[in-house]
């Protein structure tokens, strides 16, 4: 699908099977959902965007605490600004401002201005920039070693399956007490309907299952964790598994990884 324009009043929310190509921007409060991959030529404002490929957009993101962007595969923007990410692969930026940035992955910052300030990045296995943090000592987080868009959708699954399973609890209590009166005033419509809704309620927890399991053995290798920056400003914190690194004083070439045998992070040449 291609949009000529911006994604605004006149197109409404987008939801598509396929590909889409906005060629303006996405307005605030809208949304555009692809099955596959989605490009922005314009930027993208307090509005959402998930893509189950690549998701591409040429300006960035000003998204007012409020933008929301997923994708299965591997986000690029020009710039990231107050806003949350969740990237199934690599993201990559000119500079990321106060988001939350997430990816099982790698975030690479190294291209344009360079810089992360504020905000909290959490990847699988490396984050690299020129610049983290800012001379006026805002924090920065930074968080490696573990798979939070696996995470996030572990925790979605499990939240719908204990949903799931409770419903089918309740329908089969209510079942149980109109399958008893059936026998004494006749056939109940209801009868039908609840039986077929525990059917769709039963197929669905079974795909739940299988999913949680296929996702729960994924883990993230600790051993290629690892930071790189030409310049960390105090005050930004790296944490793996339970190990935890904070710049105290301007570092400059700065490397750090993550020493599985000692369980501590370390900087390194």
């Amino acid at each position: 699908m291609e949009i000529p324009g911006d994604v605004d009043y006149e197109t409404g929310n987008i939801d598509f099977t396929g590909d889409v190509h906005v060629k303006g921007d996405v307005r605030e409060n809208f949304s555009v959902i692809a099955t596959g991959s989605v490009t922005v030529d314009g930027l993208v404002e307090a509005a959402t965007v998930e893509a189950g490929g690549d998701l591409l957009i040429t300006k960035g993101v000003v998204g007012d605490n409020r933008a929301l962007l997923k994708c299965q595969g591997t986000l690029r923007a020009k710039y990231l600004e107050s806003c949350v990410i969740y990237a199934g692969k690599c993201v990559y930026s000119d500079c990321i401002m106060n988001s939350q940035v997430h990816s099982d992955g790698i975030i690479d910052v190294t291209s344009g201005r360079g810089s992360v300030v504020g905000g909290a990045l959490v990847a699988a296995t490396g984050i690299r920039a020129k610049m983290i943090g800012a001379e006026s000592g805002r924090r920065t987080e930074l968080t490696m070693g573990t798979l939070p868009v696996v995470q996030a959708e572990l925790l979605d699954l499990r939240s719908e399956l204990e949903s799931n399973r409770k419903e089918s609890a309740e329908l089969d209590r209510q079942l149980a007490y109109l399958e008893a009166r059936q026998g004494m005033e006749g056939s109940d419509p209801r009868i039908a309907k609840a039986r077929m809704r525990r059917s769709v309620l039963a197929m669905k927890e079974q795909q739940a299952v299988s999913r949680i399991d296929a996702l729960a053995g994924q883990s993230a290798d600790l051993s290629h964790c690892r930071l790189e920056c030409d310049l960390v400003y105090p005050v930004t914190t790296l944490q793996v598994n339970n190990a935890t690194w904070t710049a105290k004083t301007n570092v400059v070439h700065c490397r750090v990884a993550y020493s599985e045998s000692e369980r501590c992070l370390k900087e390194v040449l």
